[in-house]
């Protein structure tokens, strides 16, 4: 099997620095370095592991240690001439390193940054970096190579390409082989629907955008939603074709309904008025009143035209627990209608809501009302399982 060679070992190569390489199976369920170093048969104490910190002095540092100890914070602070040392958030690793948790290694970083190597490293003739290789994934359906051979790629830390995780995207240029980092997105496993293309826009920062389609049984009424991999999925987004979206949310601005209750203003008042209003030609604004049960269910947008950013009112169907990058979430399912080729089935929606944003845990059959932001990313119609698609029908 052939090497691809890190960018440890290209700066080793150029150093003339003699090196060997060991392969081992990654284990996302134990990334443990002294699991690691118990897969290669060698022992802990000449196996080590990179950590990146942030000092209130120097800046950001690197130390490097044995996998079966720990770092003493206060003895690194002032080793590395700082009063306070912390290590780096997580969800930072990649941005300020170009490695991920468990890729991670001293030589072949984004900048040369101070680096402390502890002292027992002189007792051995070799030393064993387990991260000199990167356990990161490029997933192969969201591989570009433009026009100019300019390569642009996601990628993310895991083997599942839909798998919930903060993943990168990434510019690849062809001589140096260098890689540099575009943007981190979010990427939330969703549901699987058809859709047809109808426009599409990059944001500011050229690399993530926003696309509008039409699907389910009204197609003069279409949704619009934010798409982490723009930049790499640019070239399969066609106006007018079929596509496979995997859509989910983003929940936030979320509030308990315990009872009923009058709605007089708001992005679901001004929705269901404007309806109402069509609908009976000879009334006024003034005319129109709403009292929702906790049992109702809406859909509705700020903006009547679109639903990039929704508001959804109705029961949860499930509630789990997970966790995103370090952070809490909980993952809700909501039952929307409209997205079917008929009026009684319902597309499945997972919700990512921040465990912060409810102000107790949230339980199955329980109504909220919260605002949604629809993120997506195209699917491989073929490699889907089939509850992943639209599953839900109501008699």
């Amino acid at each position: 099997m052939k090497n691809h060679k890190t960018n440890a070992m290209r700066q080793l190569d150029a150093a003339g620095i003699e090196y060997d390489v060991k392969e081992y199976e990654v284990d996302e369920n134990d990334l443990s370095g002294v699991h690691v170093a118990a897969q290669l048969g060698q022992p802990p104490e000449q196996v080590f592991k990179t950590l990146v910190l942030h000092g209130d002095k120097i800046g950001y540092f690197v130390c490097c240690l044995p996998v079966d100890q720990e770092l003493d914070l206060k003895k690194v602070a002032r080793a590395s001439g700082n009063k306070h040392a912390e290590m780096i958030p997580m969800k930072d690793l990649l941005g300020v390193t170009g490695y991920i948790r468990g890729g991670c290694s001293p030589i072949g970083m984004k900048k040369k940054f101070p680096t402390f190597i502890d002292e027992t490293c002189e007792l051995f003739d070799e030393m064993a970096d387990i991260t000199c290789g990167s356990n990161s994934v490029t997933w192969p359906d969201r591989v570009v190579t433009t026009d100019s051979g300019t390569k642009i790629m996601a990628v993310g830390s895991t083997t599942d390409p839909d798998a919930a995780q903060i993943a990168a995207v990434a510019v690849v240029d062809e001589k140096t082989k260098d890689i540099t980092v575009c943007a981190f997105v979010e990427q939330l496993p969703g549901a699987a629907i058809e859709i047809i293309l109808r426009d599409k826009a990059p944001t500011d920062n050229n690399v993530t955008g926003e696309i509008s389609f039409a699907c389910g049984a009204a197609p003069e009424s279409y949704f619009e939603c934010f798409m982490p991999f723009y930049l790499a999925e640019d070239e399969k987004l066609v106006p007018g074709r079929k596509l496979c979206l995997s859509l989910a949310g983003i929940g936030f601005d979320v509030r308990r309904i315990d009872g009923e209750e009058p709605v007089t203003a708001g992005p679901l008042f001004e929705s269901l008025q404007k309806q109402w209003l069509r609908d009976n030609p000879d009334k006024k604004p003034a005319d129109f009143s709403l009292v929702l049960q906790p049992s109702d269910c809406f859909l509705a947008s700020p903006s009547y035209e679109t639903t990039s950013c929704v508001t959804v009112r109705q029961p949860l169907l499930a509630v789990e627990k997970i966790e995103i990058a370090g952070h809490g979430f909980y993952k809700v399912l909501y039952a929307l209608a409209g997205f079917a080729e008929d009026d009684v089935r319902y597309l499945v929606l997972p919700v990512y809501v921040p465990e912060t944003a409810f102000a107790e845990e949230p339980r199955a059959g329980e109504s909220f009302e919260m605002s949604v932001m629809l993120t997506g990313y195209l699917r491989d119609p073929a490699t889907l399982k089939p509850q992943e698609c639209l599953c839900l029908r109501i008699s």
